[in-house]
């Protein structure tokens, strides 16, 4: 283990867990869209995700249903993607943020990886892997259908080099290209 992340801790994937999960990510909004949105399908991701003995995963928080996060797909020297869920909102804060920075920070060079990257449809989770100093590489409006209704997918990466322990904020501000315009993008803080 990884000192001083008091709220990360190794998940444990027992068959109990992985079904409770299961059901719960079933009516989770933006987990899984609604053509995969089958019971035995998530529960199959679960199991093959927390069987393959090279997938990283830790629970956030207390309980088991406080968050998870995952780092899986990892090809040692190169690459890996992070999985990530958050359901205990009176987690968040600077403690979190930096702990999780830590966390990836530490996976990066166990496994010496030039980058980390994530897909979200959600927002909220988007803003969040902001303060953790990821970038967005792209946005796909309309990837992601959930009760009818069309999401935009985030695609975020870190590459090493990247890392740093100053924490975006607010006032931290970033040029990006969209659609060949310049925007800039602010970097929000969770409330």
């Amino acid at each position: 283990m990884i000192e001083n992340l008091s709220l990360f801790k190794p998940l444990v994937p027992t068959e109990a867990k992985i079904k409770l999960l299961a059901k719960k990510l079933m009516e989770e909004s933006l987990y899984l869209d609604d053509s995969h949105r089958d019971y035995n399908k998530i529960y199959q991701i679960l199991f093959n995700g927390f069987s393959n003995g090279e997938n990283l995963f830790y629970e956030i928080g207390e309980n088991f249903f406080s968050g998870i996060i995952g780092f899986v797909n990892v090809e040692n020297n190169w690459r890996g993607e992070i999985v990530y869920k958050m359901w205990d909102e009176k987690l968040w804060g600077p403690k979190l943020i930096k702990q999780t920075r830590k966390l990836i920070k530490a996976i990066m060079d166990r496994f010496n990886l030039k980058r980390l990257s994530l897909e979200t449809a959600c927002e909220k989770a988007m803003r969040i892997c902001r303060l953790w100093s990821f970038k967005i590489e792209g946005r796909f409006k309309y990837s992601f259908k959930w009760n009818d209704e069309f999401f935009t997918v985030y695609k975020l990466r870190i590459l090493k080099e990247e890392m740093t322990d100053e924490i975006p904020n607010s006032k931290t501000k970033q040029k990006t290209k969209h659609g060949g315009k310049k925007m800039r993008i602010l970097k929000e803080k969770i409330e």
